[in-house]
């Protein structure tokens, strides 16, 4: 399962090399809204704000039906209310990677406080998974969709002894 995560994150990072000039305006207050709320760190209050642009801007439907899917996957690792596995740290890495590449699509920014987020989970999991090739294909397509490539092929490199 966490494979098929793992070449999805990875699958999602080289689709989305959109340049600025040709990404969708935003074309409605309350998805603008919901993604501002995003990038401010309020999970839960943009959740709320991308269900009501799912039901009335019909343009922003599947935008923000991703944006619903990664929030309530975010929050629901972030409050399980024990401890995290390394599973629990991989799935929770690959949502905010996830997340981070969205608003990096959606606004152009590169939000810091995410991107940290999924590091710190996908290097949790990689460190208490040290057999597992998943946490590090993952952290090195989060840092080649950060741009730091060498970083991503030096990572990336750490999978041949997995």
């Amino acid at each position: 399962m966490f494979w098929i995560a793992a070449l999805t994150f990875l699958a999602n990072t080289v689709e989305i090399r959109v340049p600025a000039h040709r990404r969708s305006p935003f074309t409605g207050p309350v998805y603008e809204r919901a993604l501002k709320m995003d990038v401010a760190g309020d999970v839960s209050a943009a959740l709320e704000s991308y269900v009501l642009a799912a039901l009335q801007e019909p343009e922003n439907a599947a935008r923000a039906e991703y944006h619903i899917k990664l929030s309530r996957a975010i929050l629901k690792l972030e409050f399980v209310g024990r401890p995290l596995t390394p599973d629990d740290d991989l799935s929770l890495g690959v949502q905010y990677a996830n997340k981070f590449t969205a608003l990096k699509r959606e606004t152009g920014r590169r939000i810091r406080r995410i991107y940290d987020h999924a590091e710190a989970a996908l290097r949790r999991a990689m460190n208490a998974m040290p057999t597992e090739a998943n946490p590090v294909l993952c952290l090195a397509g989060l840092y080649a969709e950060n741009d730091d490539l060498e970083r991503a092929r030096k990572t990336f490199a750490l999978v041949r002894g997995r």
